[in-house]
């Protein structure tokens, strides 16, 4: 997945070379979409893993905007569906 609308996911899995998470959302804007990146390496973590970039609105849409989320580490696909399930993911 590189690109989804937040509404059409019960959750996300994000899975890197030294660990993954699981990412349900709980409040998006109906039009919110999210990607996946890979963000630059830097001192603080010279090799960064996959991380998730959600675009809440356009600025012509931009007023009281909120985000809710719920996150967990997770070590693979299968133990994020559990996860995933424990939080609420519906």
């Amino acid at each position: 997945m590189t690109s989804s609308t937040t509404t059409s996911r019960r959750y996300f899995f994000i899975d890197g070379a030294d660990g993954g998470y699981v990412v349900v959302p709980r409040s998006f804007l109906p039009t919110a979409t999210a990607h996946v990146i890979k963000p630059s390496a830097q001192s603080s973590n010279p090799r960064p893993g996959p991380s998730i970039s959600v675009r809440m609105a356009t600025g012509a849409q931009w007023r009281d905007v909120t985000l809710r989320i719920v996150m967990a580490p997770a070590r693979s696909a299968e133990e994020a569906a559990a996860v995933a399930a424990r939080l609420g993911a519906v």
